[in-house]
């Protein structure tokens, strides 16, 4: 049998496991992890994100990470992190795509700058680097609060 996940009304989910032959890799991830991405990826796999088209995300790259170039899969592969068990035999595929052979460039930039704009209209929805640019943006205006030990610590070494 193969591995499932079952969601919880929060969303959040576990990694279970059936019976299933002694060959098949174990997937698992403690329920006191599966909240906490960093150490559910040291059990293992990371939970499952973003509903169905998470999972079918992370099922794509699987297959072309993994399965397309021979490699383990994520809950197959041995840890980064030390340096006990076998290496991790991790697959990467690297795609080269000229948006200017396919859309142009000018469309294709248009349509990226569409789709952003379109996600930023709906609630909680966050780019890379946006709560950054925020949090500067803010620090700028009000500027930063420092700790008066803090300044006599710095005051004391230069």
């Amino acid at each position: 049998m193969a591995t499932r996940c079952s969601s919880t009304a929060s969303t959040s989910a576990r990694w279970s496991r059936r019976s299933r032959p002694a060959s098949t890799p174990t997937c698992t991830t403690s329920r006191r992890s599966a909240g906490r991405q960093s150490s559910a990826a040291l059990d293992g796999m990371m939970p499952p994100f973003g509903g169905a088209k998470g999972a079918m995300l992370a099922l794509v790259v699987e297959q072309l990470a993994a399965a397309l170039s021979g490699a383990n899969f994520g809950c197959e592969a041995g840890s980064f992190l030390t340096e006990e068990g076998e290496r991790s035999r991790i697959g990467h595929l690297f795609w080269v795509i000229d948006p200017g052979a396919l859309a142009g460039d000018d469309a294709y930039l248009s349509r990226v700058e569409a789709l952003i704009e379109m996600m930023l209209m709906v609630d909680d929805v966050r780019l890379p680097g946006y709560r950054r640019e925020q949090l500067a943006q803010a620090a700028y205006e009000e500027g930063v609060e420092i700790p008066d030990a803090l300044i006599a610590q710095l005051e004391g070494r230069a």
